[in-house]
């Protein structure tokens, strides 16, 4: 029983760091006095989370998701369209009489 009553400050210790190391980062942000075309002012801030009812951190999230949906690419670039060639080699290696295409099927 000693050993076990030794131990237990040390698994409420180790909790704790795990705790620590698991919150987000945080981000300083630092509004324009003017509205500009690269930054917001608070007042426009403000207005925004007024019209969108929502917090002002969450306009802000709002705003980066966006970005980030448009200029961040949501999977990797592949190598490009198939050449002729490939397309050839491809069918080649697989036999094509033995199935038809969906619009065929269809007409």
């Amino acid at each position: 029983m000693v050993a076990r009553a030794r131990s237990l400050p040390h698994r409420r210790r180790a909790r704790k760091v795990r705790a620590e190391s698991a919150k987000p980062k945080t981000l300083l942000f630092r509004l324009r006095r003017t509205d500009s075309s690269s930054g917001v002012s608070a007042g426009t801030l403000k207005k925004l989370a007024a019209v969108l009812d929502m917090p002002e951190t969450q306009v802000i999230h709002q705003a980066l998701r966006k970005l980030a949906e448009d200029f961040i690419p949501a999977y990797e670039a592949d190598n490009g369209p198939v050449s002729d060639r490939m397309l050839e080699a491809l069918k080649a290696r697989v036999p094509q009489g033995q199935f038809k295409s969906v619009a065929s099927s269809l007409f």
